[in-house]
């Protein structure tokens, strides 16, 4: 694995050794910048060969506009700050939408030039036409500390927005920072009037659901989609939504739907790359059958319904929500420690709960499954941690938008902090990590505020999340990292890496 010859290359005491693994990474990482990154830190900080670091950064093609500010990154950490601003002007010249000039305004603070981030934003904000990229102005706006612009952002496009989706969608931005319940219905009222489909009903009963807990609402809103319905797939919509409103299902009826429908959209973690199903995906092409069939119990009546639920799940990836009470056996997996755990198997358990509790209306809370899950992909490998990272992005994602008012709100941490590991571990000089990790901490001082819950920071019971330390123990090893680690570890310092 990449992964390994750049840890061996970074504790070798052998420069020509090190030279021969950064060589053979740099062989092995087709399109994957963090693997240039890497080998450019490491010649840069083990072996102090400016110019071979030099030479990796400089043969780099970006074309996305995450990857120019990456690009720019490594010519800042490089201490040429014209080669920087020249990756951030050719991000521009490519930006096209309001995530772009986001995303490449974040390069422009990265390199300490805050007044043209700032024109930036404002940039974005002329041109954001739908209500999710308003919303990623705004957390951007929020980023940069000025939240009453963010919030005045989507106050203003609110006032402009006229499609059902919009409104739903400003109405879980809204959510985020922290609206009163009765502010949310009156929006999603303001969605109702603009209803004209079956989609538009079912997407607001959904918004009830989740953001207001209005059960009432949200039947209402699926019988006023029944009356407009002229298709099976109409009433297949109707009855999966219904389905996902009314959690007493039989086994049978209980949609299968991919991750991605699932989760709801959210722009906390829009620097990074989201993607709720790649983690899912990578592990059902990996795990043999002989795992599956570990997973399900033996019945007296011929019954196998778990078996015919998890080769579905593998061979769709669509997964059955709720999971089904048959299928209880993946959290037992997902709690499973020892050196004997297939990480395979408990990796595929790990997401497929991990993904079940955060498209729960009410979570019961999956710290502990998302910790699991890291440490398995570490074992796994570099793909397998790139494909956690999508995951807990999306699983931040899903949190905030859904829970950020509710008591379960507190796991948009630790999807977060689960985010920011992954990160480190595969680059740990990532610009995106200070940044992730200053909205973490204030976050979880108004968490804290709002919901006491003892002297500690974030990880309390150090019983319940040994894992959890463990794991930032393993990983948070570099420098830029060692105030978040020493707060992990329970220390009393205090995180700056935003300043």
């Amino acid at each position: 694995m990449v992964i390994q010859l750049l840890q061996r290359a970074a504790c070798s005491a052998d420069p020509r050794a090190a030279r021969v693994d950064l060589e053979a990474a740099l062989r092995a990482a087709n399109d994957r910048l963090w693997v240039a990154r890497q080998v450019a830190r490491i010649y840069r900080e083990q072996l102090g060969d400016q110019g071979a670091a030099r030479e990796v950064v400089a043969s780099l093609t970006p074309l996305t506009c995450i990857e120019w500010r990456l690009t720019a990154a490594a010519w800042i950490e490089l201490g040429d700050m014209p080669a920087a601003t020249l990756c951030l002007e050719r991000g521009v010249t490519n930006a096209r939408i309001a995530l772009d000039m986001c995303t490449i305004a974040s390069g422009y603070r990265d390199a300490g030039y805050t007044d043209e981030a700032r024109l930036l934003v404002d940039g974005a904000a002329a041109i954001a036409t739908r209500a999710h990229e308003a919303w990623i102005v705004a957390n951007t706006f929020r980023a940069f500390g000025e939240r009453g612009t963010a919030i005045a952002t989507l106050e203003r496009g609110l006032r402009d927005a006229t499609t059902v989706p919009d409104i739903v969608t400003f109405a879980h931005a809204f959510a985020t920072y922290h609206a009163r319940a009765d502010v949310l219905a009156t929006q999603l009222a303001l969605a109702e009037r603009h209803a004209t489909s079956v989609r538009d009903w079912l997407e607001i009963a959904i918004a009830y659901h989740r953001l207001v807990l209005d059960e009432t609402a949200a039947l209402r809103c699926i019988h006023a989609a029944r009356g407009l319905a002229t298709s099976a797939q109409d009433a297949r919509e109707i009855a999966i939504t219904r389905g996902r409103v009314r959690l007493a299902l039989l086994d049978d009826d209980r949609p299968r739907l991919p991750p991605a429908k699932l989760l709801a959209a959210g722009a906390r973690a829009f620097a990074w790359d989201r993607d709720p199903a790649r983690l899912l995906g990578w592990l059902r092409a990996r795990l043999p059958r002989t795992s599956i069939d570990a997973l399900t119990r033996p019945s007296q009546f011929f019954v196998n319904d778990d078996l015919v639920a998890l080769l579905e799940i593998q061979k769709t990836g669509h997964v059955p929500h709720p999971l089904p009470a048959y299928l209880d056996i993946l959290v037992e997996v997902a709690r499973s420690t020892g050196p004997n755990v297939d990480h395979l198997q408990r990796g595929f358990a790990c997401a497929l709960v991990c993904i079940d509790d955060a498209a729960a209306t009410v979570p019961e809370g999956t710290e502990a499954a998302m910790a699991a899950l890291l440490e398995s992909c570490l074992v796994l490998g570099d793909d397998a941690v790139a494909g956690a990272l999508a995951l807990f992005g999306a699983l931040a994602d899903a949190f905030d938008a859904t829970h950020a008012t509710s008591t379960m709100g507190y796991l948009v941490l630790f999807a977060e902090l689960g985010l920011v590991l992954a990160a480190a571990w595969l680059d740990p000089t990532d610009p995106r990590i200070a940044p992730t990790v200053a909205q973490l901490v204030e976050d979880e001082r108004t968490w804290n505020e709002a919901h006491p819950r003892g002297p500690a920071w974030l990880l309390g019971d150090a019983t319940r999340h040994a894992l959890w330390r463990d794991l930032a123990a393993q990983i948070l090893v570099h420098p830029s990292h060692r105030e978040l680690a020493a707060r992990l570890a329970g220390s009393d310092a205090t995180v700056t890496t935003a300043s």
